[in-house]
């Protein structure tokens, strides 16, 4: 049986519902604070989450839930969310933000060409699209 166990490259402050932060989500560069931690809710990612769904587009990996996290190693106190979903293993995958078109390919950083993925088919793809 597998354990639940975040990231060690990321501090965990808290987990909530994707209810409880999808409404928050915003075009602007606005910031909540949550739990005593102020987050920008116009980011992208949170955008692309916001318009495509929480639902990884390859393999069907549906978020489930938002941790307020930041990377063990960065060197600023600010917190941002990280949406996960749980694998068929019962450990936690990111899901992510995925260029439909890579940069490398030029693709652009606008919201159309984004779409919803899980960290281990975006891996996957790297710079390969159809």
């Amino acid at each position: 049986m597998s354990k639940i166990s975040h990231s060690p490259h990321y501090e965990r402050k808290f987990i909530t519902l994707i209810e409880n932060v999808l409404p928050f989500i915003t075009e602007e560069k606005t910031v909540k604070i949550y739990s005593g931690h102020v987050v920008n809710m116009g980011s992208q990612r949170y955008q692309t989450f916001k318009k495509s769904g929480t639902k990884c587009v390859k393999c069907g990996l549906e978020g489930k839930f938002f941790a307020l996290e930041k990377a063990t190693l960065q060197k600023t106190n600010k917190y941002h969310f990280n949406l996960y979903g749980i694998d068929k293993d019962g450990n936690e995958v990111m899901i992510t933000k995925d260029h439909i078109i890579p940069k490398c390919k030029e693709g652009k950083d606008y919201i159309d060409n984004y779409q919803t993925m899980c960290l281990k088919c975006n891996e996957l793809k790297k710079d390969n699209y159809e």
